[in-house]
C-alpha cells in the first residue's frame, strides 16, 4: 500500500476511536464534536503554518466556532 492509503486508513482510526470513548454513535454528533474540540485552534494555527494558502476559506469558516467554544470555557 502506498502512503496516502495508510493515511486514509490511520485517519479512519483516528475518527472511530474518538467516536467510541466518547460514546458517539451518529455521524452528525461525531461532527459537532469534533468541531468543537478545543484542539481546533492549535490544529488550525498548524495548518496556517504548514499547509499554505489553500486552506484559508475553509479554516475561516471553521475557527469562528472553534473560538466561541474556547471563549465558553
Amino acid at each position: 500500500m502506498d502512503d496516502f492509503e495508510w493515511a486514509v486508513r490511520d485517519t479512519l482510526n483516528e475518527y472511530l476511536t474518538f467516536a467510541s470513548t466518547q460514546n458517539i454513535g451518529r455521524r452528525g454528533k461525531l461532527i459537532r464534536a469534533l468541531d468543537l474540540h478545543s484542539d481546533v485552534p492549535k490544529l488550525v494555527d498548524w495548518i496556517r503554518t504548514n499547509a499554505g494558502t489553500g486552506w484559508e476559506t475553509y479554516l475561516e469558516k471553521v475557527l469562528p466556532t472553534a473560538e466561541a467554544t474556547e471563549a465558553n470555557e
